[in-house]
């Protein structure tokens, strides 16, 4: 075991790695060091939701995968990875980290039978419960990134799951779930994650 591997293993965080697969979920337990992404970053916002994690070197983990820190209660999601190396061996696997403040639901328009056999669109939950962390589109956002939609009001950052544009995104924003329709879906910025853009949906 390398000198780096003894630090993760002595002063490392508890940690619990899940991977979604075709929606379903599987999870082990190991250590890691959690910190902040980058000591130059002095932005609030950013110290608050960017982190670093290192991890041992023989972990499989990948982007999209969620970390969950237990000593700190948070959730996060994993944006990129990469390998520490040192000579001919490597110390430690490098996660690029973002907190996950919010949960997401995601409900699909479905043909349901009534009680007369008749068939209508309903809502139907597919997923729910998954971390993901939200941006909220400012006119400053808008200036840097000119791609948005213009009806978008969140970015939302989660593993690649399976999302269709006819799909109702629901959040907890602010301790009050509110409902959303996707705007945009992106699965190529971030490999192995899907970021959603989303707007207000008066849909029930």
């Amino acid at each position: 075991m390398n000198h780096k591997a003894r630090i993760i293993r002595r002063q490392g965080n508890d940690v619990t790695v899940t991977r979604y697969v075709n929606g379903i979920p599987t999870s082990y337990d190991t250590k890691a060091l959690i910190g902040r992404m980058n000591k130059a970053v002095t932005n609030m916002k950013q110290l608050e939701s960017f982190k670093e994690g290192i991890f041992l070197p023989d972990v499989d983990i990948d982007s999209g995968d969620f970390v969950r820190n237990h000593s700190q209660d948070e959730n996060y999601v994993v944006s990129g990875t990469h390998f520490e190396p040192f000579k001919n061996t490597t110390l430690s696997v490098v996660c690029n980290l973002l907190k996950c403040n919010h949960l997401l639901t995601i409900k699909s328009l479905e043909k349901v039978a009534d009680a007369r056999g008749n068939l209508k669109n309903e809502l139907v939950v597919k997923v729910q419960g998954i971390p993901c962390f939200v941006e909220k589109v400012t006119s400053d956002l808008r200036q840097i990134e000119a791609g948005i939609h213009p009806d978008t009001e969140y970015r939302v950052y989660t593993t690649a799951l399976s999302v269709k544009e006819t799909d109702q995104v629901a959040l907890v924003i602010q301790g009050q779930e509110k409902t959303f329709k996707v705007t945009a879906t992106d699965y190529d910025t971030f490999p192995k994650m899907l970021v959603l853009e989303v707007c207000s949906d008066v849909r029930k």
